[in-house]
């Protein structure tokens, strides 16, 4: 649909061009390798405190105000995220802006300084930031239970955020110590995408970026599934709350692996949108819940099918034992050609619609070239998706949806958090 330029430079920056002649909008986004499990345990959460301090500007845009005030004027967004493995950097705007996000992100990543004041003023605004997730049940659960029922000790059990302790503790040198370390060229993919000239931002990205020393490898930390926790509900109970929090937790592949695209296509048929089977089980035919939803997360050499929903207290049971119904048909008699169909049409539609977004295209293909190290593009996307048989659906249904990997996270009223009936629901399902 729409053909990139992929280019290696000298010093190891990846770099993805996509020309899309008739936008008006041109985004760049900046993908860096790094994120929590790459963290000194003492450290935790310095990859989102870093995230927070590039905004406080570089050289070229010495402070926030400035930086902000900058996008503000031309319409433009701009924002970041950290994850576990990466940290994402990204500002779209009008295509008349020609090559503003490189200029101020690569002044940004480059040229960040870090100022004392800025960071004793951020390390309170993160804090309030943590208050604010676990403040919030849903939140609070979902950053909770990986380390109970995934990770373990693991580094990626523990929340990207940390705690107040190493918040408080991240200091100007150690910011400087982390970027040396993480923010080099050759971990790093820069994706742009709209109405651009290839050759002349291909240009810019090398005098921006081109002089830059590649680092040293990354060192991995790697999980296997011998350190998953053998703990198979974990519960955070409430004093008041009429509505519990559920999370299905079924620990499974990273996204290297050769099942990922099957897996990722069977949780779709699970539970995204409304013609899904939990959707359709536990909202039209039994209103149960007002929303239910699954994903499939991964990381590099391991990931979790999750399916999350909120129901009444007296419903819990009920809606749990539902769900588990839905997983234990689908692994024993798979789809058929009629709903496997229904869904590779979905999923083509909306890759298709999406496509027309200079920001959608710039984070897909970007982020293609950061994991897989190549670019997926629609008709490949659509060849793998239609490669799909209803055969390979249900073997990585029985590969990888199988009762005894099965475990509950869940946040409800404390009278209502019963750990052996949830046990018992589990061992009922086997």
């Amino acid at each position: 649909m729409f053909e990139c330029q992929r280019v290696t430079l000298p010093n190891g920056l990846h770099v993805v061009l996509t020309p899309m002649a008739n936008s008006s909008t041109i985004t760049t986004w900046i993908m860096v390798w790094g994120g929590s499990r790459f963290e000194e345990r003492r450290k935790a959460g310095i990859s989102h405190v870093m995230e927070h301090m590039f905004f406080k500007g570089g050289l070229k845009y010495p402070t926030a105000l400035e930086l902000a005030n900058l996008i503000a004027s031309v319409g433009g967004k701009r924002n970041a995220m950290t994850g576990k493995e990466d940290v994402l950097y990204f500002v779209k705007h009008g295509s008349s802006r020609g090559n503003l996000g490189i200029d101020v992100l690569a002044d940004m990543i480059i040229n960040g300084s870090f100022p004392e004041e800025e960071l004793t003023k951020e390390r309170e605004v993160v804090l309030e930031e943590y208050e604010m997730n676990y403040d919030d049940p849903g939140s609070n659960l979902y950053q909770s239970f990986p380390k109970h029922l995934c990770y373990g000790n693991h580094p990626l059990g523990e929340p990207i955020i940390g705690t107040k302790e190493t918040i408080l503790s991240i200091t100007r040198n150690d910011l400087f110590e982390y970027k040396n370390r993480s923010y080099n060229p050759n971990k790093m993919v820069v994706s742009v995408a709209g109405n651009i000239n290839a050759g002349d931002f291909l240009k810019e990205i090398e005098d921006r970026f081109g002089l830059l020393a590649p680092g040293p490898a990354l060192e991995w930390n790697l999980f296997n599934e011998s350190q998953i926790p053998s703990e198979k509900v974990f519960i955070l109970p409430l004093q008041k709350k009429e509505q519990a929090i559920i999370f299905l937790v079924t620990p499974s592949i990273g996204y290297l692996h050769s099942d990922y695209f099957l897996l990722d296509i069977l949780t779709d048929m699970i539970g995204l949108g409304e013609s899904s089977r939990l959707f359709q089980e536990l909202r039209e035919k039994n209103p149960l819940v007002y929303s239910i939803s699954s994903i499939f997360e991964t990381l590099r050499e391991t990931g979790n099918v999750l399916s999350n929903w909120a129901t009444s207290n007296k419903n819990i049971e009920k809606s749990l034992s539902m769900v588990l119904d839905v997983y234990q048909k689908i692994a024993e008699r798979g789809v058929d050609e009629e709903e496997l169909s229904r869904c590779k049409s979905m999923l083509i539609g909306a890759k298709e619609m999406n496509f027309e977004s200079s920001s959608y295209i710039s984070h897909e293909y970007g982020q293609d070239e950061f994991l897989f190290g190549k670019v997926i593009d629609f008709d490949e996307y659509k060849k793998i998706v239609n490669a799909v048989t209803t055969d390979e659906i249900l073997r990585v249904a029985r590969a990888y949806l199988r009762p005894e990997r099965l475990k509950i996270a869940m946040t409800a009223q404390e009278r209502f958090c019963d750990k052996d009936k949830l046990l018992k629901i589990l061992e009922k399902a086997r």
